[in-house]
């Protein structure tokens, strides 16, 4: 079997990612799937396979390290949802196999199309619309590149405690600019200032 994948994703989710490709090609189809799904969303549904799949998806595992997964195909209780996000925070504060640089100012901030992809509807649009996508762009939103970072780690983990007040007033209508699938920065942004201002009133 071929294993259809952003290489970004693998990066952030396998240490052995290099040894996918491989490994993919001796497993059943619906154990490929069940690892692909749990790569990419932490989830895995047990009622989706056989036993034949299953012994499949644990070899693959116990090949790439895949303890989590493995304890999940043995039944037990595992916080995977944390886990992808430190996974993902981890992929963005390193850059590893950044494909893509974000222009401010004079600053380039790297980071992965397929993760901007998925989050954004204007970066999207960007990738597709073009045969050959230009690996860096200019922001043309006038917002500060802390404030382009603060909402880049947003993207990749869904985290809001890092912004404050100065953050969010930038960040306030970015869910609109940029096309982000959900208004719950937008929200966070604007509970933080109405705080701050209530406080200052004080």
């Amino acid at each position: 079997m071929f294993l259809n994948c952003h290489k970004s994703i693998l990066r952030a989710r396998c240490k052995k990612w290099e040894q996918m490709p491989y490994i993919a090609m001796l497993m059943t189809e619906k154990a490929l799937q069940a690892l692909k799904d749990y790569l990419y969303t932490g989830l895995y549904d047990p009622a989706k396979i056989n036993e034949e799949d299953k012994k499949s998806l644990v070899s693959a595992c116990e090949k790439l390290e895949l303890q989590e997964l493995l304890d999940l195909c043995e039944g037990k209780s595992v916080d995977t949802y944390r886990t992808l996000v430190d996974d993902f925070e981890r992929l963005y504060k390193t850059s590893e196999g950044a494909d893509f640089e974000i222009i401010v100012g004079d600053e380039k901030i790297p980071c992965h199309k397929a993760i901007l992809a998925a989050r954004s509807q204007l970066y999207l649009g960007m990738f597709t619309s073009v045969s050959d996508p230009s690996n860096s762009v200019p922001d043309f939103s006038g917002r500060s590149a802390e404030s382009i970072r603060a909402l880049l780690l947003y993207l990749y983990t869904d985290k809001t405690d890092h912004i404050n007040y100065e953050i969010a007033k930038e960040l306030i209508e970015a869910s609109s600019f940029y096309g982000l699938y959900n208004h719950t920065l937008d929200e966070v942004c604007e509970k933080i200032i109405l705080n701050h201002e209530s406080q200052e009133k004080k």
